[in-house]
């Protein structure tokens, strides 16, 4: 049946196109299997933890103006910088201690409470690196950590990088999508999360700067390197410092 559409479509006989059709069909299949690629599948195989959200429970709060949330498990937090471009409100995290509702931490000040965020960030570059020539979509807005340490209020301690099922987007990119997704991701991580809000953390770490820079040099030798969108309410303090990157 195949061969005889490609025969209607092209004016050659079905004999002549049947290795031709052979080789497309098996170029379809290959391109819709990057599509079952999944997060848990990732995390596997580079011995990141997973685990399917961390998006909390909201509190029950008379709070406007602050996004207020539990951390799932008590101790998983959505790695959600304080500048996604967007006119968004503040997160806080909170726990249970001593039956009262306690903020452990919040993203205003870049996760500086984070005593390895430095290693945590050149993990990701890492991970981006190793899949720059595959069809892989990695979302820095499915990022999150779990806190190591003993969770308390106002935390300060080590955590792990950990994969959310949003941080691999493969199901949701098209064949003929692969391009302009794998720039969409590329530039979203470089310009935006890590431009807009870790400068502190990538200028305490030689090695990671170091890195950072090399993965931002591949992407522009790949052709892939753009200037991200300009965004909203993108703001600055001592913690939350930007860190500019080359585009070309």
């Amino acid at each position: 049946m195949l061969s005889k559409i490609f025969s209607n479509l092209f004016g050659v006989k079905a004999e002549e196109t049947k290795g031709t059709e052979e080789r497309r069909v098996i170029t379809e299949t290959f391109n819709a299997d990057f599509q079952k690629i999944t997060a848990k599948k990732v995390a596997t195989e580079n011995g990141i933890e997973y685990i399917s959200k961390a998006t909390g429970k909201k509190l029950h709060s008379n709070e406007k103006y602050v996004n207020q949330v539990y951390a799932v498990k008590g101790n998983y937090i959505l790695l959600h910088p304080a500048n996604d471009g967007m006119p968004t409100c503040p997160i806080e995290w909170y726990g249970k201690f001593d039956g009262e509702n306690k903020m452990i931490m919040d993203n205003q000040s870049s996760f500086k409470c984070i005593t390895n965020l430095s290693d945590i960030i050149l993990q990701m570059v890492r991970l981006y690196a190793k899949y720059i020539d595959d069809d892989m979509f990695i979302a820095s807005a499915g990022f999150a950590i779990r806190l190591d340490d003993e969770v308390c209020p106002d935390y300060t301690g080590k955590a792990s990088f950990v994969l959310t099922d949003d941080a691999i987007r493969n199901n949701k990119v098209k064949p003929d999508q692969v391009i302009e997704a794998k720039k969409y991701f590329l530039n979203d991580f470089l310009d935006h999360f890590i431009g807009w809000n870790f400068g502190v953390a990538v200028k305490s770490n030689p090695q990671m700067e170091r890195e950072l820079l090399e993965f931002n040099n591949l992407v522009i030798s790949k052709g892939l390197r753009e200037d991200a969108s300009p965004g909203f309410e993108v703001w600055c303090s001592e913690d939350v410092q930007h860190y500019e990157l080359k585009k070309a």
